[in-house]
């Protein structure tokens, strides 16, 4: 079995998003990325001598756009989609989705995540916990992993831990970061769901943002800590305010101090940007009532 990682040169900036190549017979996706990086996607496979049409199975970690925004156009040619069941419907039919997408991105909607498109229903494949797919001689484990969102799946396949955004963010030499947008961090859960990938003892750990690693012990624990350190940020935070504006400069401060690269730290905006995270920590303590002495 070979894996390869395919770079969607997100916003023409590399090492930022990714997709993983399964050669099997037939070969499968895990991620297609969002719908404006699908040409590069392309021509990404075209490396490896695949075309579209060759894909028959995709694995989607959850249907946030820049994981799942191109998934109707391995549909179209044919290919089932799996993904967790809380995501389901929305593949299906995408409104919630971009509606979400356009209240946040405003104009510059299409130009992040290009079309979105609903996919046949029956080409959609809900997938349970501890689910085993077996694709040619490949197994794939399905591990439900709450704590990013709802509807994150993790998939362990061979010795490689596939973890979306629930594993973090990693690029490079740079600080494995939570991503912590809204609605759905539960960070007591994501807790828990980092201990399950841990007992897997896989040998490599693949988040979406971006590329392999080796150090799956060490990537998981640093992420557990980081966790644990906006969840203490927040919750001491929100007793002074719950002002998006008031805290932004104080939450930009505060994970500047994470990083010792300027450089770095401005390309990680791209894959995981403070402004998403700190309205995701702010909605995740309301929801909690850590506002509230």
């Amino acid at each position: 079995m070979r894996i390869h990682t395919l770079d969607l040169n997100f916003l023409n900036s590399k090492q930022v998003l990714s997709s993983y190549l399964v050669e099997s017979d037939p070969p499968f996706l895990v991620e297609t990325g969002p719908d404006s990086t699908f040409e590069n996607l392309k021509a990404e496979l075209r490396k490896f001598g695949y075309e579209i049409k060759d894909i028959k199975y995709v694995f989607i970690t959850h249907i946030h756009l820049d994981h799942s925004g191109a998934a109707f156009r391995f549909a179209n040619e044919g290919a089932k989609i799996y993904v967790h069941p809380n995501g389901k419907r929305h593949l299906v039919n995408p409104e919630k989705l971009i509606r979400s997408a356009t209240m946040v991105y405003k104009e510059r909607t299409y130009e992040l995540w290009g079309d979105t498109l609903p996919i046949d229903e029956e080409k959609v494949i809900e997938t349970s916990d501890g689910q085993i797919i077996t694709i040619g001689d490949i197994q794939v484990r399905v591990l439900d992993s709450p704590g990013h969102a709802k509807h994150h799946n993790v998939y362990l396949i061979d010795d490689h831990l596939f973890t979306g955004d629930t594993g973090g963010v990693r690029i490079g030499n740079g600080p494995i970061m939570p991503a912590v947008p809204p609605p759905d961090i539960d960070i007591p859960i994501w807790l828990k769901t980092i201990e399950k990938m841990k007992s897997y003892n896989a040998t490599y750990i693949c988040p979406s943002h971006f590329g392999c690693f080796s150090d799956v012990e060490y990537h998981l624990e640093t992420l557990r800590k980081n966790l644990i350190k906006y969840d203490e940020f927040i919750k001491k935070q929100i007793k002074f305010s719950d002002d998006y504006n008031t805290l932004f400069p104080i939450f930009k401060e505060y994970v500047d101090s994470f990083f010792t690269d300027k450089k770095v730290r401005d390309f990680y905006q791209f894959a995981n940007p403070d402004e998403m995270n700190l309205a995701g920590l702010i909605r995740y303590a309301k929801v909690n009532k850590f506002d509230v002495e």
